[in-house]
């Protein structure tokens, strides 16, 4: 790009789970490749998963803080630094950013005042007024994405937001996970409970959320740790169904049973759209999920052939799109 100044993006990863940095790795990833200057801004350790040199940033974001209104939570752009050298500024969820630079893009396939029941209701109303003065342009996977986050922003669609897939591996193995959620940590921990009590059914090796493995797990039960190799050796997925999880998840043709706690329309919203689309199912509970993944055990499963090539690279799309914003 001789003789072609660099667009300097700033993204801004929303702190609550590793979806979120996943998304802002891969695009920053793209729009490098692209020929843009990328600073992302977004919790060390969490960057640091992903192989990314960040500046420090944390949101607070979490249904729970959310719900109290706490100032750590709500008012997170007050400990920004200053972004004005930026050419553009991309937030990852999180609409607050229209009180810094009106002119930002946002990124996902949500707005946590519209999923969050019992949100605190002055934070609703300023995400409300924000989104009505300014309509952003907002780019995410249309799979995931409701209604009214069409309606109150310039939704484009580019896909998944897929990682390097690996090839060749057999399906072999259950993942039990559930996020960075506490309110589903202790029906998960029951039912894996039941799970050793029951055995580990036709899978060779059971993958379960890091914090919550048995102290006293037998050989056959594993830590999981969430890289592509893992996904690719998936027959079936017990899951909260975030987006991240579901996007590595359809990647890999494994399919979700899907659980959530009450209370949070995100996770019914995407459960319902992945068992429309034939690549889950919504079982609502742990056990229930749980039971469904035993029953499938290791048969073949519905794969994703009925989605087109470019509905896997969302970042390379993305990265396009808010070059081409820049541009413009």
């Amino acid at each position: 790009m001789t003789g072609v100044v660099e667009p300097r993006i700033g993204i801004i990863a929303c702190d609550n789970g590793l979806g979120h940095v996943r998304r802002v790795a891969l695009v920053a990833e793209a729009l490098a490749r692209q020929g843009a200057a990328v600073t992302v801004l977004a919790r060390e350790e969490q960057g640091a998963r992903f192989g990314l040199r960040v500046v420090g940033m944390e949101t607070c974001t979490s249904t729970e803080s959310l719900r109290r209104g706490d100032d750590c939570a709500i008012n997170w752009y007050s400990r920004l630094p200053n972004l004005d050298d930026f050419d553009l500024v991309v937030s990852d969820n999180l609409p607050e950013i229209l009180h810094v630079r009106t002119d930002a893009v946002l990124m996902g396939s949500f707005l946590w005042h519209l999923v969050v029941e019992g949100a605190d209701e002055k934070y609703v109303r300023s995400s409300q007024r924000l989104l009505e003065a300014y309509r952003p342009l907002m780019i995410g996977t249309g799979l995931f994405a409701s209604d009214e986050l069409r309606r109150l922003t310039r939704f484009e669609d580019v896909g998944l937001f897929c990682r390097p897939p690996v090839a060749g591996a057999g399906k072999t193995d259950l993942l039990v996970a559930c996020g960075r959620s506490g309110l589903c940590e202790g029906a998960v921990e029951q039912a894996l409970a039941a799970l050793l009590r029951r055995g580990r059914g036709p899978f060779a090796t059971v993958h379960v959320e890091p914090r919550l493995l048995p102290a006293d797990a037998p050989a056959w039960m594993t830590k999981a740790d969430f890289t592509p190799g893992m996904y690719a050796r998936l027959a079936a997925a017990v899951v909260r169904p975030g987006v991240g999880t579901l996007t590595e998840l359809i990647q890999a043709g494994c399919p979700a049973f899907c659980f959530y706690e009450s209370g949070n329309r995100e996770m019914v919203l995407n459960a319902t759209r992945v068992a429309s689309a034939g690549l889950g199912l919504d079982c609502g509970s742990v056990q229930a999920a749980l039971d469904g993944a035993l029953s499938h055990g290791t048969s073949p499963s519905p794969r994703h052939d009925g989605l087109p090539p470019e509905s896997f690279d969302g970042a390379g799309r993305s990265a396009r799109l808010l070059i081409s914003h820049v541009s413009h």
